[in-house]
């Protein structure tokens, strides 16, 4: 490409969106699935290097949040549930709407959010029912965004994933894919809480999660199949909250409810204002940041996000996004939610009005009446995964490359000869061999230029590189540190205490 044609090109404000999805596209960490028999959109398929990627962030989330404390315990529950379930929830009220029209003889649909909606009908969608709304808007006479006729078909979607559980068909066999996995810890409270837990306490729990959604964007930013990573923090309501000691002078960008622009603020000064109502939800905040650094997401790149009472979802009393700058603008990765009591005394009612059980409480007692608060931390896996890849991507020459941390790669060590000769693929493999038990480890042995192969690694973000050349006469291999760029000969027998001192100094 000339230099006249490079400056000449347009910088568009998803650039470096743009590079990232091809990237991994080209790479196959994720990509839409099953291109033959037509797309869906919404759903995607991730290959090996996604597949590692996502499973160590999974691995430091659980090692942060359960592993490293004793106050926290694992729980796996069930992707279908029965009906009664969401009913009790209240989730049977979670719908979106679409609209329709015929224009150019061809039907087009748009949810609420592609319409160019009058100010008046913004404000009240959350408040109205799917009715009311319908008729609000055809009065409004609001147009098709592409034929510009009105839009006068009107549908209302579940945004969740409806099938039956076993061979009949009647109601009572309806059953719903989740689209939360926290609802299973609730009403098994009793057995996840076992005998002698005290409170504070959580159950963390990573799953799969589906929810019906009429707009896809931004590819794995907002799909219909996803994982979360949750975790359920059962407090004392009578108790004194989070001891914030280490916490008090931790800063952070924050736009609450009455900021017009997010500002640098103490999580004491929050706490003080009563901007944030709980101090256990204050501790969350901090500790959800605090391990979105650690796997490489810089602070200055993060900000938390009140919701206002209209934007909450039912069950919450409190919510604080964590977003992330992307090229689009601020954007949730992790809600942090103050849920209270509001699910266990939810299935407590149901559950009584519908089976006429006595009792004040099925699920759980705490003394005579008292629920446990419930601070709900949530991330979403894919939405973290483009995040750090936000960080990470940088180019040299032109061409892609990874600035994982070492715990987030999907390799930590790659080993391959310098030359494509058989005494240096021998050793070469019997290091991989030693090495492959101690770290995530690749061997490469593909006949390339030695450039060519560090390049095929730099692009994926892995660490070190060990490469067997003329200097094993000596006993010696190289090894290659991308972050800071480094290269030291290491004696063959002490390689993986070399590798081992760099990740854990």
């Amino acid at each position: 490409m000339s230099k006249r044609k490079k400056e000449g090109k347009k910088k568009t404000h998803l650039e470096k969106y743009n590079k990232i999805i091809k990237y991994c596209t080209d790479n196959r960490i994720f990509f839409q699935p099953n291109r033959i028999y037509g797309l869906r959109k919404g759903f995607f398929h991730f290959g090996d290097i996604g597949v590692r990627i996502k499973s160590n962030i999974k691995q430091s989330w659980f090692q942060n949040f359960v592993d490293s404390r004793d106050d926290i315990y694992s729980f796996e529950g069930t992707i279908l549930s029965t009906a009664d379930v969401w009913k009790g929830s209240g989730h049977e009220i979670y719908f979106d709407f679409i609209f329709g029209c015929k224009g150019e003889g061809k039907r087009h649909w748009y949810p609420l959010e592609r319409l160019k909606l009058p100010a008046e009908i913004k404000e009240i969608i959350d408040l109205e029912t799917p009715e009311k709304l319908k008729n609000l808007i055809k009065s409004k006479n609001v147009k098709c965004p592409v034929c510009e006729e009105t839009l006068k078909d009107f549908k209302v979607i579940s945004t969740m994933f409806k099938t039956k559980i076993g061979r009949e068909n009647s109601r009572r066999h309806d059953s719903f894919l989740r689209p939360e996995t926290c609802q299973d810890i609730f009403l098994n409270f009793k057995k996840v809480r076992g005998r002698g837990l005290q409170l504070p306490f959580g159950v963390a729990q990573i799953g799969k999660v589906f929810r019906n959604e009429t707009t896809q964007k931004r590819r794995i930013f907002r799909c219909r199949e996803f994982e979360l990573m949750e975790l359920e923090y059962f407090v004392d309501p009578r108790g004194n909250g989070a001891n914030l000691f280490n916490h008090k002078e931790f800063e952070l960008y924050a736009k609450s409810v009455e900021m017009d622009h997010e500002k640098m603020m103490k999580i004491e000064d929050l706490i003080n204002s009563e901007t944030i109502e709980s101090r256990w939800l204050a501790y969350w905040i901090v500790e959800s940041i605090k391990w979105l650094e650690r796997i490489g997401i810089d602070k200055r790149n993060l900000r938390i996000r009140q919701h206002s009472e209209k934007e909450r979802a039912h069950y919450s009393f409190d919510t604080w996004d964590v977003e992330y700058r992307f090229d689009w603008g601020w954007d949730e990765i992790e809600g942090v939610a103050y849920r209270k009591d509001y699910d266990m005394k939810s299935h407590n009612r149901y559950y009584k009005e519908k089976y006429h059980k006595k009792g004040s409480n099925l699920i759980c007692k705490l003394g005579k009446h008292d629920f446990p608060y419930v601070i709900e931390i949530s991330y979403g896996i894919e939405r973290t995964l483009l995040a750090i890849l936000y960080e990470s991507y940088t180019e040299k020459k032109e061409r892609p490359i990874l600035k994982f941390r070492p715990q987030i790669a999907p390799y930590t060590v790659a080993v391959f000869p310098h030359k494509h000769r058989k005494n240096f693929i021998e050793i070469a493999r019997e290091i991989y061999d030693n090495l492959k038990t101690k770290f995530s480890t690749k061997f490469h042995d593909k006949k390339e230029d030695i450039g060519r192969k560090y390049y095929r690694f730099d692009k994926l973000g892995v660490p070190f590189c060990i490469s067997v050349g003329h200097e094993i006469r000596e006993g010696k291999v190289m090894v290659s540190n991308r972050n800071p760029r480094k290269e030291d000969l290491v004696d063959i027998n002490e390689v993986d205490l070399y590798i081992w001192k760099k990740l854990y100094p």
